[in-house]
């Protein structure tokens, strides 16, 4: 019946799939019409971009769904979405205001979108990019309680929350001391300090002073304090962009990374804290290494060494890139040879060298001790942090959780499917795939090793812009529309959380119950 159309193996084919009701000349109509069809429909799967883009659209329904079950459980308010029984943040429910609020505060963030797409001015888009953080931060936070942006100073201003403008104030007032005296007499004053200034070298305490003294005690000084931080904030941005075009070498996955950034509830949420200022001085002290490390000129190591320096006297946590220093000119070593490492290690003791002359410096001016302050901040922070039971080694994986909701837990996947593409190629000694490697063993040390427990999502802020590498050379690969849906669902994801969740707690007059 069909000798030279396909023979009795494809007509018992086609009998065995059609319905056993047709007729044998049906039978015989489907075989001709539908193997042709299925014959094509299976070599343009196996046709490499057909795969791929099969691949995508798996991916970004990954993406959706799970987008859509944590929207669901966020609104639901379900137990343990909002952290481990140990450490929680507050629910609450803002009004939906919000949304079309935030819809109009991410109008920049459209805008370097589109002339991302047209190929337009990169340093444009990614100031736009800036821009939408900076008015996503100020939206966000005026939809809190009290309303407007009244919660900025306040914030501030309370003793609590934050505490270095108090304690400003408070050293301000003492007219019988100068501020040379009392950085001599640090390490004792510590102990006596409120909260979060007790748990940091002077350098936070002296912004606020300064302002305080420029502008007088009360709301112009906290607001301008407040602003700046908001600024910080949004420099992360163009700051991380930079980061991963100067490791990766690729500058439409930097551009993809600085996008994700722009709308990271961590760096969003937490106004007006200096962790997003962390969020900025990270990745500008890892471009300032990079910089010695392969540049042979001593204005970088000066420059490293001189950030490092202010990094320092602002918070210790900048330490924890000790290891990523340490690994990556190791690599370094391996990938270009002794001679060009013993060149980088010459510079980067310039650096140190800076860093150490910058102190010496400050010691001989106003006798300020930063062995002595370092030991004894260390001893307050250790007694301070066992009341608040943090289970070992429990917490790890809630403080990895924790990161994922600041950074909006599709993150997570994103990277997944990074190492997944990569397979074997994960360990390849190119730019990015260093930046990556780095990246990962940086965030895991820190997770195994309990430097940073509990508060991820704030706390880990100045690790967020390494760990959005691997997400730009992810969202990179993507088709334009998936990437815009993906933005889409992080976008989704920020107001959710901001609306739903108490990330600075003011108290159960403005907040409710905790």
């Amino acid at each position: 019946m069909g000798d030279g159309c396909g023979g009795e193996g494809t007509t018992a084919l086609a009998g065995a799939i059609a319905p056993p009701l047709l007729a044998p000349c049906e039978i015989e109509a489907a075989r001709r019409i539908g193997l042709p069809i299925l014959t094509a429909y299976l070599v343009l799967m196996t046709e490499p971009h057909i795969k791929q883009s099969s691949e995508r659209a798996w991916h970004l329904a990954v993406i959706l769904l799970t987008t859509a079950v944590l929207v669901a459980l966020v609104l639901a308010h379900l137990h343990r979405v909002n952290g481990p029984w140990y450490w929680r943040w507050s629910w609450r429910r803002l009004s939906f205001w919000l949304y079309p609020a935030m819809l109009v505060a991410a109008a920049p963030f459209v805008v370097a979108q589109l002339i991302y797409a047209r190929g337009g001015s990169r340093r444009l888009a990614v100031a736009c990019l800036a821009a939408a953080s900076l008015t996503l931060e100020l939206t966000a936070l005026s939809f809190q309680p009290p309303t407007l942006l009244r919660r900025l100073p306040l914030i501030v201003q309370n003793t609590v929350i934050t505490s270095y403008y108090t304690d400003a104030v408070i050293l301000q007032e003492q007219k019988n001391i100068s501020t040379w005296e009392w950085l001599y007499q640090y390490p004792d004053i510590v102990p006596l300090l409120h909260v979060h200034a007790k748990y940091k070298p002077p350098g936070l305490m002296l912004f606020y002073l300064g302002l305080v003294s420029i502008f007088g005690k009360g709301i112009l000084a906290a607001t301008i304090g407040g602003s700046v931080i908001a600024l910080a904030a949004a420099a992360a941005v163009p700051l991380t962009y930079r980061m991963i075009d100067f490791y990766g070498n690729d500058s439409d996955a930097a551009f993809c990374g600085a996008s994700y950034l722009a709308l990271c509830p961590s760096l969003i949420l937490f106004l007006p804290q200096f962790d997003q200022l962390y969020a900025a001085l990270a990745p500008a002290l890892l471009i300032l290494y990079g910089l010695t490390v392969h540049r042979p000129h001593w204005r970088f190591s000066c420059a490293f060494g001189a950030v490092m320096a202010l990094a320092l006297f602002l918070s210790y946590i900048f330490l924890i890139f000790g290891l990523f220093f340490v690994v990556y000119w190791m690599v370094f070593l391996v990938d270009r040879g002794t001679r060009s490492a013993l060149g980088a290690a010459a510079r980067l003791a310039l650096a140190a060298g800076t860093s150490i002359g910058l102190y010496v410096a400050l010691w001989g001016i106003t006798g300020f001790d930063p062995i002595t302050t370092f030991q004894v901040i260390g001893r307050v922070q250790t007694i301070d942090l066992l009341p608040l039971i943090r289970p070992f080694p429990q917490h790890i994986f809630d403080d990895l959780l924790d990161l994922a909701l600041g950074t909006g837990w599709i993150s997570i996947i994103l990277i997944l499917l990074l190492f997944v593409s990569w397979g074997r190629g994960s360990f390849r000694r190119t730019g990015k795939h260093r930046l990556v490697q780095l990246a990962m063993l940086q965030i895991l040390t820190i997770a195994l090793a309990a430097l940073l427990p509990g508060e991820s999502a704030r706390l880990w802020l100045p690790l967020i812009p390494l760990m959005i590498a691997p997400i730009g050379f992810e969202l990179v690969r993507w088709p334009a529309p998936h990437r815009a849906a993906v933005y889409g669902c992080l976008w989704l994801l920020l107001i959710v959380i901001c609306q739903n969740m108490v990330f600075i707690y003011m108290g159960p007059e403005l907040d409710g119950p905790r």
